[in-house]
Formats: C-alpha cells, structure tokens, sequence
C-alpha cells in the first residue's frame, strides 16, 4: 500500500505518493506541469501549487524528466518572481530537498542558458529579468544545497550554456546587460562548486579560456575581462595577488570596465566575496615621480601594477575594517588630526577634501606609494616628520598594521620595472596606548593598540604615541 506524503507550503497542502516504481511522465503530465508551471509564473495559485507540487514530490517520477520538460516545453522566459516564490515554498517544505533542489536548478539553469544565448530578447537580461531571477534562485541554491546536489547543478548549467549557445568571450560588442549577466553566472557557478574540486569543476562548466582560465585555475579568483588585458598585464595582476595573500581580502572577481562595459555604480551583483574592478591602465605607463620627495630617489614603476596593488588594498581594508574595527577609529584619527591641510598627509598629490568627504580614500592613496616602494614611502614619511608633518608617518604604519592582517609580520611591497609586485614580510609589534582621545568626541578616552616597532631595512624603529593617536617620537634600536 503506498504512503501518503503531505507537505504543508504556507496555507498550501502538497499531497503525493510514496515511493513506487519509477515511470516517466506522460503526456498529459507532462501537459499539466507546463500549465501549472505558467499559472504560477503568473501569481500565486493555490489550486496549481498544490497540483504541481504533488507532481513534483512524487519519486515516481525520475528528475531527468524533469529536466527533458524545461528543456523541451517550458517557457523560459516565464522564471519570474511569483515563480521563484513558488519553488521558494516547495524547497522550505519538501520532503525531499534534494530533488526538488534539482528539479528548481534545471528550470532555473535552462533559463540562464537561453538567456544568455539571446533568445529571449535583450531584456530578459535587464535586472529583475527572468536571467536575473533565475540567477537569484541559483544562488539560494548554493546557499542551501548540499555539495553534491551543487556539482549536478552546476554540470547542468554547463550544458544549459553550451547548449543554448551563450556567447563565447571576448564578445565583439558586449551591452551592458550582457556583460553582467555573463559575469553574475559565473559567480553563480564559483558558488555552487564544492570547495575541494571548484576550480576544475568550475573552469569545465564555464569554459574559461586565457587569462581567465589562468587566474580561476591559480588564484581561484575571476578575471572578467573579455579578454582584454594584455599577457603581461594578467602577468603583473599574478604578482598582486601572489604577494598579497587572499585571506587578507575575499576577492572573488576583477572586472575590467574598458572591456566589458560594466562600471561600479551601475553594476549590482551577488559574490560570497568581494568584486573589485579594475582600470585597464596601459602597460607601459609608469607612476609619476613626484609621488616620491626629492630626497628619495623618485622611483616609479608601472602604473597598472601599482593601479592593480591599490585596488586589492581597498578590499583588504574593507575585510580587515570589518574584523579589527580599532582600524577604521585609528583611520578617522589620523583625519581628524590633519584635518584641511595638504602638507599633513603623505601623499602632496591628492588634496585632503579627498580624505574628508570620503575617509575610506585614505589608506589607499597612501598605498599606491607604499605599492611602489615601501621602504623609499617609510623615508619620505620620516623626513615629512622631520619637518613637523608628522601624520604620513600614522598612515604609514596603519597601512602596515592592516596589511599584516593581526598578525606579527606585514608586508613590504616593492614594484620592479617589469611590473612585478614583491613582497618581503617584515616584523612588527604592538603596544597599548592609554587613554587615547576618540576622533569623533575628544572627551571619551579608550585604550587602544598602535603599531609600535617596526622592522624594515634591517633596522628597527620604535614609535610613541600622543593621546590624540599620532606619532610624537621615534627611536632606532638598531
């Protein structure tokens, strides 16, 4: 005697049955799902919920038959939010969350697959789009879904694009639109790899070629590029993210908007990390050398190197703001310290509204000399103390103290002149500082934790600091 299942869906009853031989479904199964499926595109409907969900939960019915009906008889231009509501509900109350897993993660890839392909029109690929939606809903699923359910996802989405014909990169004349959907799915597919075998499985399902290919297969990070960046730019973007470590930063993506169209403030996309776009600066471009005193040598170096090394510094700031968040206080004190006057800030080349209206700025400005040559900034930073303009030298060192990652050691950078970023760790310490003034009231007192030695060059430096939080005295041990 077969069992009966119930599963409740909000005010909506899903009955089925139990587990009987597998049969295909027929053609007026087949016929009523596809009605179903499009009575719920529409709106709720509890009458089609409660038919198609008994459809759906029946184990009789083997998922491949599924998969053939999205691919051979539903619209895909129909994955809109009522229907992702709809699977919503059927994954919270399944009895079985697996299949229902894949059986939503077939319906969603053959949209994307189709989309993509150009086949539902340009603006199924606008935002909120049946491509956007369905996008949404694999990432629920890779949220949600257990690994092996997300690698069968996954290798189906694949297929969805390599069968529905999605435009293969570099894309002649990429819009907008395009572009972000071909990113957002690659991200989708990031997420829904098992950890232990992503970037092979990724780098299958996706096709990724060149330097994509290299910097997934490598860094586990992607380059959305279109394939517009030069060999020795992928080359030079290797040496960033080989000297600064990943766990310092959660990249998850580099877009490039000279090649693909796409630009920050317009450009809304769902990442388990961070994505950082990155300026396509002319290889053979180099930094100015008034970034440096006279007294210093002037170095430059290549400007996409250094261009690439700032921007992977901001991420490293967004993470490291979040975990040490005395950072962000010590950021805002060395403002609040320096305030309106140029002459106080390491960098003579950016004005101090910069910092003011936006005090994330800060810090990677002062990385972009700090990317060049670490050691030539530390000099400069010092001889700017020398002449009373004293809060370079606290940039500095909270840079240093944020590139370390909590750690006892930093990173020194240093840009050859093939545009090869270097890394050289050096040691630091710390020490409490008593009853600091905070920037936002002076009248509250915390004790606080500064960086207070530094070893770089050979030589060791040690540094006191005043209640407001800047650097009043050093001292070199040896």
């Amino acid at each position: 005697m077969r069992s009966i299942l119930t599963i409740s869906l909000g005010a909506i009853v899903f009955t089925g049955m139990g587990t009987p031989p597998a049969s295909a479904l027929d053609q007026e199964q087949e016929t009523a799902a596809v009605q179903l499926l499009a009575a719920l595109a529409r709106g709720e409907n509890i009458e089609a919920a409660q038919q198609l969900g008994a459809l759906l939960e029946d184990p009789a019915h083997p998922i491949d038959d599924w998969r053939r009906l999205f691919e051979s008889a539903y619209d895909p231009a129909s994955f809109t939010p009522a229907l992702a509501r709809f699977w919503s509900f059927a994954l919270d109350n399944a009895m079985a969350p697996a299949r229902i897993a894949l059986i939503s993660g077939h319906c969603a890839n053959v949209t994307v697959g189709m989309g993509l392909s150009g086949r539902l029109g340009e603006g199924a690929l606008a935002p909120q789009g049946p491509v956007d939606i369905a996008m949404g809903w694999l990432h629920r699923l890779a949220q949600s879904a257990d690994p092996a359910t997300r690698e069968r996802i996954l290798s189906h989405l694949g297929e969805a694009l390599s069968r529905g014909g999605a435009p293969q990169i570099p894309v002649a004349e990429p819009t907008p639109n395009l572009s972000r959907a071909l990113l957002q799915v690659q991200l989708i597919a990031a997420m829904l790899a098992p950890e232990n075998e992503r970037r092979g499985v990724v780098s299958r399902a996706l096709n990724l070629q060149g330097g994509a290919r290299a910097t997934w297969d490598r860094f586990g990070i992607l380059l959305f590029d279109n394939a517009g960046l030069a060999e020795a730019q992928v080359a030079a973007l290797h040496s960033v993210l080989e000297a600064i470590p990943a766990d310092l930063h959660r990249i998850s993506a580099f877009v490039v908007p000279e090649t693909t169209g796409l630009e920050p403030a317009s450009t809304q996309l769902t990442a388990q990390g961070q994505v950082v776009f990155l300026p396509a600066v002319a290889m053979g471009l180099t930094t100015e050398a008034a970034e440096f005193t006279r007294d210093d040598g002037q170095p430059v170096a290549p400007a996409f190197t250094v261009t690439a090394a700032q921007q992977v510094i901001r991420a490293v700031q967004e993470v490291q703001f979040e975990r040490r968040p005395e950072l962000r206080t010590r950021r805002d004190m060395i403002i609040a310290n320096a305030g309106d006057e140029p002459g106080l800030y390491l960098r003579r080349t950016v004005a101090p509204e910069v910092y003011l209206e936006n005090p994330d700025e800060l810090l990677p400005s002062v990385a972009f000399p700090y990317a060049i040559d670490a050691w030539r900034t530390f000099r400069m930073a010092m001889e700017l103390f020398a002449h009373r303009r004293r809060h370079g030298l606290d940039s500095y060192l909270l840079l240093a103290d944020m590139l370390s990652g909590g750690s006892e050691n930093t990173l020194l950078l240093h840009t050859d002149a093939d545009g090869r970023l270097h890394a050289t760790p050096a040691p630091i310490g710390r020490g409490i500082v008593q009853r600091v003034r905070l920037p936002h009231d002076r009248s509250q007192r915390v004790d606080m934790e500064f960086l207070n030695r530094l070893v770089i060059s050979e030589r060791e430096w040690l540094f006191r600091f005043s209640d407001l939080g800047g650097v009043t005295h050093w001292s070199r041990v040896r």
